[in-house]
């Protein structure tokens, strides 16, 4: 189970970064626009540890992306 979890923490982060670089920003541009810490950025993208659904919906917000096309989908 905690795979999965692991899995799914990993994928978000890679397209989360996947579509802070298509903007050609950096982790601080997209926290401020976020209105977060920039390390939130930094767990987020890196798997490192898990984080508030607000936080994921707040980065979506900026994209215009679906959350479940975020959780779900290569970018």
């Amino acid at each position: 189970m905690k795979e999965q979890f692991y899995s799914r923490y990993h994928k978000i982060g890679r397209n989360v970064k996947t579509l802070r670089l298509k903007h050609k920003w950096t982790q601080l541009q997209l926290a401020n626009k976020c209105d977060i810490d920039w390390e939130q950025i930094d767990r987020i993208e890196n798997a490192r540890q898990d984080y508030l659904l607000s936080t994921l919906l707040k980065v979506r917000v900026i994209f215009h992306i679906d959350v479940i096309t975020v959780m779900t989908e290569d970018l």
